[in-house]
């Protein structure tokens, strides 16, 4: 069972630390800015009383609004440099640039419900737009009080306890088979020192597989909602016949260990984990929020780490990928063109020439080979003892499409730690070097659009050498020279025009590899002009100005987009 919370469930702080921080993401005219943490805190503390402040604006909760106003920078300003984060969908923990990264995909929504800290200790119960809970742990550096660690926990979307309970009897018996013991070993039962001994004395009883101790801890008309379960527990009666199919079915073996207990007047929060003969299993990582009245639980609430499959990362993807594509609908060309162009190229029989992929034919890897020992015509040009004898044509048309997808560098700006993108560019700049149109389309579906007039500065850039003007140069006279090359060179192989004309048409018509070169070309074409607008944005270039570099830049094949990166503005020095 999920609930829907609105945004009106904030707390009263973070409602207004969430107000206060989007008024310090922008300037008026829509710069971003980067405010540092000292600074913006230092202004919130003043603002609240000495006796509250503490209360209201815990650095948690200026983490979270943070979040909520888009200020990632200053949520990160919340963060220490070696900060380690285990959100509990994903295989690992996230460091401090993987972590900024996540929340800059993921764009949270996060209603707190409760918070609660003891000492350098913060619990948050809260959840998403979507209304599924999620819980979370804090630990704040005691010199700096910003978080060094965290954990989050999100309510899954399918129930499947009475599987995951049999999961994990089968895991321990091939546990006890690996390390060569039965179940008739018990481990010695563990149990921690806190200020609140409630939540201690319920694990502890479990670990006795003591069902009546556990019930007793639970208050009349208690509500107990495990969330891997269908729906929650009312009332003693349930409780005690979801607490026995538990002790039924795991190993006495288990035991439910206690982590960590954060109190806070009538609630506290437990993190623990599950261990197996003094083993702590893996993916039983769970954290569970207690409220009490005289000292029995009258609400808790269980999530419990995802077994085995982490989809944190795919969802994010997903949710990027459909959100962009909702917002701006046109990105649909290159995501159906994408599917058509890897059915047709790879795997279809005939429509393009020659064999399909999985056939593997000897020939076309050859060919492949030898246009690849060509690159960029040195082997030929230095007349290296190794360098094949190809069709000029084919080698032109080669090395023109590897000239124009190297120009894409030119954008690499677009991926970059204040905007990062489900598929990061450099990767597929390179991939591109191999499968062109294979990694440009999906680039172009899936990347995060320039949302607001930004402009940067050199030093916010993560590969500068990608802003030299000698890019568009050089490549734009690779691609001349390909031309040049398709149409003279190799003369006494492949004689004049008219017939290394006609002896490439014969090429193209059994040739998968070359036929796929003309579509790549038709589909560089097309798309060379989708970066130019965003990037111009970057520049401080307002939309109407620059009107003639973008029309080059969009429809003129190849040489549009040298003389783009050869003319366009400059990023700015940062101001000191």
């Amino acid at each position: 069972m999920t609930r829907k919370l609105g945004r009106e469930r904030l707390s009263g702080a973070t409602r207004s630390v969430t107000t206060r921080l989007h008024q310090t993401s922008s300037s008026s005219d829509g710069t971003v800015l980067n405010d540092p943490y000292g600074e913006v805190l230092a202004q919130m503390m003043m603002s609240s009383s000495s006796e509250d402040q503490q209360t209201m604006f815990n650095i948690v909760e200026v983490f979270v609004g943070a979040i909520n106003a888009g200020n990632f920078d200053m949520a990160m300003a919340c963060c220490s440099p070696d900060v380690q984060y285990v959100h509990m969908k994903y295989p690992k923990p996230f460091g401090r640039e993987a972590l900024e990264r996540h929340l800059r995909l993921s764009l949270p929504q996060w209603a707190i419900e409760n918070v609660m800290r003891s000492g350098q200790s913060v619990a948050l119960q809260f959840c998403k737009e979507d209304g599924l809970r999620k819980h979370a742990f804090f630990h704040l550096d005691k010199d700096t009080g910003k978080i060094y660690e965290g954990w989050e926990w999100e309510e899954p979307t399918e129930k499947q306890g009475r599987d995951d309970l049999q999961l994990l009897s089968t895991a321990s018996k091939v546990l006890d088979v690996m390390n060569g013991q039965g179940n008739d070993i018990k481990s010695e039962i563990k149990v921690y020192p806190s200020g609140l001994s409630v939540a201690e004395q319920y694990f502890a009883a479990f670990n006795r597989r003591d069902v009546e101790g556990v019930v007793d801890l639970f208050a009349k008309g208690c509500l107990y909602d495990d969330t891997v379960f269908d729906s929650p527990l009312m009332g003693t009666r349930q409780i005690q016949n979801h607490i026995q199919l538990c002790a039924d079915t795991l190993p006495e073996t288990f035991r439910f260990v206690v982590d960590e207990v954060v109190p806070s007047d009538n609630k506290v929060a437990v993190r623990w984990h599950v261990e197996n003969n003094g083993q702590q299993l893996p993916f039983t990582r769970g954290c569970s929020f207690y409220t009490l009245v005289s000292d029995k639980i009258k609400e808790g609430v269980d999530i419990m780490e995802p077994p085995v499959f982490k989809t944190g990362g795919l969802d994010v993807f997903l949710q990027s990928v459909t959100s962009n594509l909702l917002l701006d609908p046109i990105r649909l060309v290159p995501t159906v063109l994408w599917g058509i162009y890897m059915f047709v190229v790879f795997f279809s029989n005939g429509i393009l020439p020659g064999a399909n992929a999985l056939e593997l034919e000897e020939r076309t890897w050859k060919e492949v080979l030898d246009l690849s020992l060509n690159f960029f015509f040195v082997s030929p040009l230095l007349s290296l003892p190794f360098a094949p004898v190809v069709h000029p044509m084919l080698e032109g048309v080669f090395n023109l499409l590897l000239s124009w997808a190297a120009l894409f560098a030119g954008f690499l700006s677009d991926d970059r730690r204040s905007k990062p993108n489900p598929l990061p560019m450099l990767p597929l700049v390179v991939g591109m070097q191999f499968l062109t149109s294979a990694f440009l389309l999906p680039y172009l579906a899936t990347r995060t659009t320039e949302t607001r007039q930004v402009t940067l500065s050199k030093e916010d850039l993560s590969f500068p050498l990608a802003e030299s003007k000698l890019l568009g140069p050089f490549l734009g006279t690779v691609g001349a020279g390909s031309i040049a090359w398709a149409i003279l060179a190799r003369y006494d192989d492949f004689g004049g025009w008219a017939e290394r004309l006609d002896s490439f048409g014969a090429l193209l018509s059994i040739d998968r590899v070359g036929s796929s070169f003309m579509v790549d070309l038709v589909i560089f074409a097309i798309f060379q002009g989708w970066l130019v607008d965003d990037d111009l944005r970057r520049r401080g270039v307002a939309k109407n100005d620059q009107a003639l570099l973008r029309t080059v830049a969009a429809f003129v094949p190849f040489f549009g987009l040298a003389i783009y990166m050869t003319l366009r503005p400059s990023f700015v020095e940062a101001k000191k």
